[in-house]
Protein backbone atom coordinates (compact mmCIF):
# COMPACT_ATOMS: atom_id res chain seq x y z
CA UNK A 1 0.00 0.00 0.00
CA UNK A 2 1.29 3.72 -0.81
CA UNK A 3 1.67 6.61 1.54
CA UNK A 4 -1.46 8.05 -0.22
CA UNK A 5 -3.91 5.26 0.04
CA UNK A 6 -3.09 4.77 3.57
CA UNK A 7 -3.63 8.55 3.87
CA UNK A 8 -7.40 7.85 2.14
CA UNK A 9 -7.74 4.73 4.26
CA UNK A 10 -7.56 6.86 7.70
CA UNK A 11 -8.48 10.10 6.56
CA UNK A 12 -10.60 10.57 9.11
CA UNK A 13 -7.87 10.09 11.82
CA UNK A 14 -6.63 13.86 11.18
CA UNK A 15 -9.41 15.81 12.44
CA UNK A 16 -9.78 18.10 9.60
CA UNK A 17 -13.91 19.54 9.40
CA UNK A 18 -15.47 20.69 6.48
CA UNK A 19 -17.14 24.08 5.85
CA UNK A 20 -20.11 22.99 8.00
CA UNK A 21 -18.09 22.45 11.40
CA UNK A 22 -18.24 18.00 10.04
CA UNK A 23 -15.43 15.56 10.13
CA UNK A 24 -14.18 15.77 6.23
CA UNK A 25 -14.87 12.61 4.19
CA UNK A 26 -12.75 10.71 1.99
CA UNK A 27 -13.50 12.55 -0.88
CA UNK A 28 -12.43 15.70 0.87
CA UNK A 29 -9.04 14.44 1.92
CA UNK A 30 -8.58 12.92 -2.12
CA UNK A 31 -8.99 16.51 -2.90
CA UNK A 32 -6.44 17.69 -0.29
CA UNK A 33 -3.87 15.44 -1.31
CA UNK A 34 -4.41 16.50 -4.85
CA UNK A 35 -4.09 20.15 -4.11
CA UNK A 36 -1.12 19.59 -2.50
CA UNK A 37 0.68 17.61 -4.98
CA UNK A 38 -0.47 20.30 -7.52
CA UNK A 39 1.63 22.91 -5.82
CA UNK A 40 4.85 20.00 -4.88
CA UNK A 41 3.33 19.70 -1.06
CA UNK A 42 2.70 16.95 1.18
CA UNK A 43 0.83 16.47 3.97
CA UNK A 44 3.67 16.82 5.82
CA UNK A 45 4.35 20.38 4.94
CA UNK A 46 0.82 21.01 5.00
CA UNK A 47 1.23 20.13 8.97
CA UNK A 48 4.72 22.24 8.81
CA UNK A 49 1.85 25.49 8.03
CA UNK A 50 1.16 25.86 11.35
CA UNK A 51 3.60 23.75 13.16
CA UNK A 52 6.20 26.57 12.48
CA UNK A 53 3.98 29.34 12.35
CA UNK A 54 4.21 29.96 9.07
CA UNK A 55 2.38 33.12 7.73
CA UNK A 56 2.59 31.99 4.01
CA UNK A 57 1.95 28.51 2.63
CA UNK A 58 0.70 27.59 -1.22
CA UNK A 59 0.80 30.91 -1.95
CA UNK A 60 -1.52 31.73 0.54
CA UNK A 61 -0.06 34.86 3.06
CA UNK A 62 -1.01 36.02 6.39
CA UNK A 63 -0.66 38.43 8.33
CA UNK A 64 -0.70 36.12 11.66
CA UNK A 65 0.53 32.40 11.47
CA UNK A 66 -1.92 29.51 10.64
CA UNK A 67 -3.21 28.47 13.83
CA UNK A 68 -3.49 24.95 13.29
CA UNK A 69 -4.39 22.29 10.66
CA UNK A 70 -8.02 22.82 9.78
CA UNK A 71 -7.14 27.23 9.74
CA UNK A 72 -4.68 26.07 7.01
CA UNK A 73 -7.38 23.34 5.41
CA UNK A 74 -10.00 26.34 4.86
CA UNK A 75 -7.21 28.80 3.47
CA UNK A 76 -6.58 26.11 0.82
CA UNK A 77 -9.98 25.30 0.00
CA UNK A 78 -10.51 29.33 -0.25
CA UNK A 79 -7.82 29.41 -3.27
CA UNK A 80 -7.72 25.73 -5.12
CA UNK A 81 -10.60 23.52 -6.17
CA UNK A 82 -10.19 19.72 -7.51
CA UNK A 83 -11.82 18.35 -10.07
CA UNK A 84 -11.62 14.61 -11.05
CA UNK A 85 -11.35 14.09 -14.85
CA UNK A 86 -14.86 13.55 -15.08
CA UNK A 87 -16.02 16.48 -13.16
CA UNK A 88 -13.51 18.63 -15.01
CA UNK A 89 -15.12 17.83 -18.19
CA UNK A 90 -18.18 18.69 -16.74
CA UNK A 91 -16.54 22.11 -15.46
CA UNK A 92 -15.24 22.89 -19.36
CA UNK A 93 -18.78 21.66 -20.78
CA UNK A 94 -21.08 24.09 -18.26
CA UNK A 95 -18.40 27.22 -19.09
CA UNK A 96 -18.38 26.47 -22.96
CA UNK A 97 -21.90 26.89 -22.65
CA UNK A 98 -21.73 30.93 -21.05
CA UNK A 99 -21.26 33.42 -22.88
CA UNK A 100 -17.60 34.34 -22.94
CA UNK A 101 -16.89 30.43 -21.94
CA UNK A 102 -14.92 29.33 -25.29
CA UNK A 103 -12.71 32.82 -24.59
CA UNK A 104 -12.28 31.78 -20.85
CA UNK A 105 -11.50 27.80 -21.99
CA UNK A 106 -8.44 29.08 -24.57
CA UNK A 107 -6.97 31.43 -22.01
CA UNK A 108 -6.77 28.96 -19.06
CA UNK A 109 -5.67 26.63 -21.32
CA UNK A 110 -2.72 28.55 -22.80
CA UNK A 111 -1.95 30.13 -19.28
CA UNK A 112 -3.32 33.31 -20.55
CA UNK A 113 -6.33 34.12 -17.84
CA UNK A 114 -3.80 35.25 -14.64
CA UNK A 115 -6.60 34.96 -12.51
CA UNK A 116 -6.46 31.31 -12.44
CA UNK A 117 -3.93 28.81 -13.55
CA UNK A 118 -4.91 24.90 -13.61
CA UNK A 119 -2.60 22.05 -12.75
CA UNK A 120 -2.76 18.47 -13.23
CA UNK A 121 -2.53 15.96 -10.73
CA UNK A 122 -2.38 11.64 -11.09
CA UNK A 123 -5.82 12.39 -9.79
CA UNK A 124 -7.20 14.95 -11.89
CA UNK A 125 -6.87 18.67 -12.24
CA UNK A 126 -6.38 21.57 -9.67
CA UNK A 127 -7.68 24.97 -10.57
CA UNK A 128 -6.04 27.77 -8.57
CA UNK A 129 -7.53 31.21 -7.39
CA UNK A 130 -4.87 33.77 -8.02
CA UNK A 131 -7.18 36.89 -6.59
Amino acid sequence: MDNKEYILQNYDKYGLLNRQNKPITRRDMLDLLNILESQNETLDSFHDAAFNSYTEFMDIYREDSFADDLDTYHAILRKYSFFTVNEFIDYILETMQEENGPEFIYELTYDLYGDLELFRTSDGYVLKCNI
